[in-house]
């Protein structure tokens, strides 16, 4: 068999994508949908990170939320603070204590950074350790929902100082 009748069939199937436009456009689309999934995964999760601890006021919580895209704006982005566990001084602790702070920012642009706070609780020096979830909600193209990113913190004391921490502490 010659050479040139092998290629007939891939031919005619090049010949019909090239022919027909709705075929065209499925492809385009199908491109576009994977360009903006590589673009947009998985380096386009927000990143959470405590900016600083004041000691006249260790209840605040003052964060930062990065959008770690290079190309693509968070769209509706909320944030709540949840307080999970306190400890007291005299040893006694609270579990699933529930405090929630809930804020909201319209867009974060691509390498974004804005700064907010929560404001936690309005208790005394007598709490020795909080600990606490921020949850991060937020759209990509601003219709694209994407799973809620979550970071723990740890605030702690020793009577003298204290200081908000990533992570969790035992």
């Amino acid at each position: 068999m010659p050479q040139s009748e092998s290629r007939e069939p891939f031919r005619a199937f090049v010949n019909f994508l090239t022919d027909h436009l709705i075929v065209k456009l499925v492809i385009l689309l199908a491109g576009l949908a994977g360009a903006v999934q590589l673009a947009a995964t998985p380096f386009a999760t927000p990143q959470i990170h405590v900016t600083g601890s004041d000691p006249h006021a260790p209840f605040v919580f003052p964060f930062a939320l990065k959008n770690s895209s290079g190309m693509l704006p968070l769209g509706n982005v909320e944030w709540t603070c949840t307080v999970d566990h306190m400890e007291m001084m005299g040893n006694s602790t609270m579990d699933n204590v529930g405090v929630r702070t809930i804020g909201q920012e319209s867009s974060i642009d691509a390498d974004g950074v804005t700064n907010h706070v929560c404001n936690v609780l309005n208790a005394g020096a007598q709490v020795s350790k909080v600990t606490m979830d921020v949850t991060v909600q937020y759209t990509m193209l601003y219709f694209w929902h994407r799973r809620p990113v979550k970071q723990r913190f740890t605030w702690v004391s020793d009577g003298e100082h204290s200081a908000w921490i990533e992570g969790d502490i035992h």
